[in-house]
């Protein structure tokens, strides 16, 4: 279920900078898709479960 939910705060952060970046506000589109990237990352690696060890 946190997955689904990072995706979709992830999907609205992009679409946020894409329309940022549609009325020529760079900067702003920049800084939106660089912390939706970051965020979505951060999610995915937090949202693996660690490998069990084999011995």
């Amino acid at each position: 279920m946190s997955i689904f939910c990072a995706l979709v705060v992830a999907l609205a952060g992009l679409a946020s900078a894409l329309y940022c970046a549609i009325i020529n506000k760079e900067i702003a589109a920049s800084v939106l898709g660089g912390a939706t990237l970051v965020g979505m990352v951060t999610a995915f690696i937090a949202g693996k479960k660690p490998a069990e060890k084999t011995t």
